[in-house]
């Protein structure tokens, strides 16, 4: 979730225990980490091979083994329910620990290997659609032999594009194994980034464009708010280079050695992503630069015309403060209204500077 919104998104969901509260437990104790943003947990299936295709939108309980030379992939929506990963953790053989890093969502990308499965944490990144910041989520995925599983924190994903290729057969995700499978479902996320990072770029460029055209009031909020999001970006997204690195180094017969040339692929978009990260961080670190450069100059004008207006005044004050403006002939002392003129005068030129140092953006 983007950090502006972290405070508001508190409000909504429920929290699960605190890291305080998690000092001390047993190792692999299934204690749910982060924000509950479902009520209860969902289960989609899709059981697919080169000439069969079933897929179960909604199921209550957990599906049998896959038929041979089929693949089974079974989405989880919702990790808060330490009865439900109980059960997937029982069912699939699954160590206590990697259920315990599933339920908290707080998780490094990593990808560790085992005999008998993969377990991938990554992150997925999506643009709000209310706001111009990005939802960070955690997914967790767990490749076995024949299956594969998903596990992520709410509803909404931009793996549709992947269910469809299953669905018509398109491409050769139902002709390969899970491996296959796992290497698309991470395609599409790192995919989604550069479409984050383009709208990213594209609010770094409004934001420089205003502080060219003069417009730097306020702007620094917009800036410190960039500079926590491309931290967080760069947190997400620079582990996923090592998590590629360790499929493609893998001698794991998980991974079909036809699968490496597209994880090799995947790797070099990761490099592209980080490079594209790099860069933005030197942008915003020159905007900053920029925004320093732009509130000292705007200083130095105000300053010059204050200098400037208190030269001009600085003899009439001389002046007045000698002969204290003590003579006869001032018709203005006996008048009824003089006083109020006087005062009605200062009010007006008090007004009147305000006014101007406002329009100026002096204030």
């Amino acid at each position: 979730m983007s950090p502006s919104e972290d405070t508001e998104h508190s409000k909504h969901h429920h929290r699960g225990p605190s890291r305080k509260e998690k000092v001390g437990a047993v190792p692999g104790s299934l204690m749910f980490m982060g924000n509950k943003p479902l009520e209860s947990v969902s289960m989609r299936l899709m059981h697919y091979g080169e000439d069969t295709f079933e897929e179960f939108k909604e199921i209550a309980s957990l599906p049998g083994p896959a038929n041979e030379g089929c693949v089974q992939w079974l989405d989880i929506v919702g990790v808060h329910d330490p009865e439900v990963m109980r059960k997937v953790g029982e069912r699939y053989k699954l160590h206590p620990l990697v259920l315990e890093d599933i339920m908290n969502t707080g998780q490094r990308p990593k990808a560790e290997l085992s005999q008998d499965y993969i377990f991938v944490v990554i992150k997925m990144i999506m643009k709000d659609k209310h706001s111009s910041h990005a939802n960070f989520e955690q997914v967790s995925l767990v490749m076995g032999e024949g299956w594969l599983l998903t596990f992520q924190e709410k509803e909404g994903d931009i793996f549709e594009i992947v269910r469809d290729r299953i669905r018509t057969d398109k491409g050769r995700v139902r002709k390969a194994e899970a491996d296959y499978l796992a290497y698309a479902l991470m395609d599409a996320i790192v995919d989604n980034y550069f479409l984050v990072l383009e709208d990213f770029g594209d609010r770094i460029e409004a934001l420089e464009s205003s502080l060219m055209s003069g417009r730097s009031h306020g702007q620094i909020v917009h800036l410190q708010a960039l500079k926590r999001e491309i931290i967080l970006l760069r947190k997400s997204i620079w582990p996923l280079r090592e998590v590629v690195n360790n499929f493609l180094k893998s001698d794991s017969s998980l991974v079909a050695e036809g699968t490496k040339p597209y994880l090799h692929d995947l790797y070099d978009h990761c490099i592209q992503i980080i490079d594209t990260i790099e860069s933005y961080r030197d942008i915003i670190g020159g905007i900053q630069d920029l925004y320093l450069s732009v509130v000292n100059n705007k200083m130095n004008e105000v300053m010059k015309m204050l200098a400037l207006i208190s030269t001009i005044f600085l003899p009439m004050t001389l002046v007045a403060g000698i002969y204290g403006m003590n003579f006869d002939n001032m018709p203005e002392l006996h008048t009824n209204w003089g006083y109020g003129a006087a005062m009605t005068l200062m009010l007006l030129i008090g007004v009147s500077m305000f006014w101007l140092f406002k329009r100026q953006n002096w204030l």
